[in-house]
């Protein structure tokens, strides 16, 4: 991944989404997440999609669903305020922590 070259101890918290089949999560999240333990990085926040391959953020329901993930967490870290204004979808889907 060309990203793990930019990896160094003092990286931004950031919010990361995959679908559970995505390929990428599978085969190329563990390097990354390896390589930030060795740096101590304790601020990156891991959601999963159940069922979702790649891109699913790209189509509703996941649209607003990421969105307002990525609301809550930038609220968390102070950059936003109040509560996100969208409402989730009544589709039920959902996003989990860990896979």
């Amino acid at each position: 991944m060309d990203f793990l070259q930019h990896l160094k101890a003092d990286f931004g918290p950031a919010i990361v989404f995959f679908g559970s089949e995505d390929k990428w999560l599978k085969n190329g999240w563990a390097p990354a997440m390896e390589k930030m333990k060795t740096f101590g990085i304790t601020s990156v926040e891991l959601q999963i999609a159940k069922g979702q391959t790649h891109a699913f953020f790209n189509k509703q329901p996941w649209k607003d669903v990421t969105l307002i993930a990525a609301d809550r967490f930038l609220n968390k870290l102070g950059y936003l305020e109040g509560e996100p204004t969208l409402s989730m979808p009544k589709t039920g889907a959902k996003l989990v922590g860990k896979p």
